[in-house]
């Protein structure tokens, strides 16, 4: 018996029970589709993770902040932690001012927001995200005049464009003087969905930090600051130094938090859910072996006459055991091409329904849509190891097969 009779052999019994076929591959098919999306998806959430936390602020970095306000901010904490950290592990220290202010617009439509002082030379690095103009241009240094960069959310409640004067109302702290100031619009950033230690990015005042705590810190504490930004060589560095500064420098009387720890707990988190979708896609598998299986031992019950005649005039027992063997590999290989093709079906729906997007909190928001990710090599791969189970489960009801006696099957009903 050639190779090719083996395939016309195997052929014809599976068209001769289309349905029972069919819904055999069916069953291979939903399981290869099964793996195709939910490792697309996966990867892709993992990609758009990494993405967003990079472009969201650098993970090399840490926030010193003062959550109960036992310990207050200022300055001279930033010599502080120069002293204490190498300055070949530290690229850049920046200390960040935040007032609520009054913003009022040209027409006199007014708003309550927060004022964030920065300096646009390091935040650029520390926040790229800023980083990204609706109108206008951005610093890329620093500079004392009297300019101001909103987001986006402000210019559209107020109406307010590049170019425009608005007025910043601020209580001086410590004291009842209202400070009112006229600047211009410089820049209006891009929507960011971000709200980072309390900053809501996309209705916040962003001006130089020199002129903020010019104004609003009270005479006698000029130097007092909201926070301190550290950004280290490397991710790894900043968390090794995250308890040097809070307990080292500070004596625990701030929070260092180290945006890295964030980005490990939800890199863990998401290893733990691909994980679990493995899990998901090999119960898949095993169920789509048992329906081979269970066709190949009905195929079996229904042909045991054919085989005990086909050994009765000298087929060998192997060539019994390969014959259904090249059956189960044939509705496996057609399981996995529709299976294959449902897959990637089923991920451009996904991707076109925005389907994968979610916010995520780190004491900011995070938005993120993830596009599915397709890895020819990861969909060979699980193919492969479809294939082999298939052919593994139906190994069984074709030994079976294999082992029939002639006078047996000749006297079966």
């Amino acid at each position: 018996m050639r190779p090719s009779d083996y395939f016309k052999y195997a052929f014809l019994h599976i068209g001769n029970k289309k349905a029972r076929s069919f819904l055999t591959i069916l069953g291979v098919a939903l399981s290869v589709m099964a793996m195709v999306s939910i490792v697309s998806i996966a990867q892709g959430f993992g990609i758009a993770i990494e993405e967003a936390l990079n472009a969201q602020f650098t993970t090399n970095t840490i926030v010193i902040v003062d959550p109960l306000g036992a310990y207050t901010l200022s300055t001279y904490d930033i010599d502080k932690i120069k002293l204490s950290i190498p300055s070949s592990e530290v690229q850049r220290i920046s200390a960040v001012k935040m007032v609520p202010v009054t913003v009022i617009s040209p027409s006199g439509l007014s708003v309550n927001t927060l004022l964030a002082g920065v300096n646009f030379s390091d935040i650029r690095y520390i926040w790229p995200i800023l980083y990204s103009a609706k109108e206008g241009t951005l610093p890329t240094t620093d500079w004392d005049i009297d300019q101001a960069i909103i987001g986006h959310a402000l210019a559209d409640k107020l109406k307010l464009h590049e170019g425009d004067t608005i007025r910043l109302q601020i209580l001086q702290e410590g004291t009842n003087l209202l400070i009112t100031k006229t600047v211009t619009i410089r820049a209006i950033l891009n929507p960011s969905g971000m709200n980072l230690v309390g900053v809501d990015v996309d209705s916040a005042v962003l001006m130089n930090i020199k002129l903020v705590m010019e104004w609003s810190n009270p005479p006698n504490f000029p130097n007092k600051i909201s926070l301190i930004l550290v950004q280290f060589t490397d991710s790894k560095t900043a968390l090794a130094s995250q308890s040097d500064i809070q307990d080292g420098v500070f004596n625990g009387n701030v929070r260092a938090v180290a945006f890295a720890a964030y980005a490990k707990a939800i890199q863990n988190v998401v290893g733990l859910f691909n994980s679990m979708l493995v899990a998901l896609i090999i119960i898949a598998v095993v169920i789509a072996g048992v329906g081979v299986m269970n066709t190949m031992f009905t195929s079996v019950r229904e042909r045991v006459k054919e085989i005990g005649t086909n050994r009765a005039v000298g087929a060998k027992a192997s060539k019994i055991l390969t014959l259904f063997i090249i059956e189960a590999f044939i509705i496996a290989i057609l399981g996995m091409i529709l299976g294959t093709m449902m897959g990637i079906g089923a991920v451009y729906i996904i991707d076109k329904t925005n389907f994968l997007q979610s916010s995520i909190q780190l004491g900011g928001v995070i938005n993120i849509k993830a596009s599915p990710v397709l890895s020819p090599y990861q969909i060979v791969i699980w193919n492969i190891i479809i294939l082999i189970a298939t052919i593994g489960f139906s190994y069984l009801p074709s030994r079976r097969a294999s082992k029939i006696e002639p006078i047996t099957a000749l006297r079966y009903e």
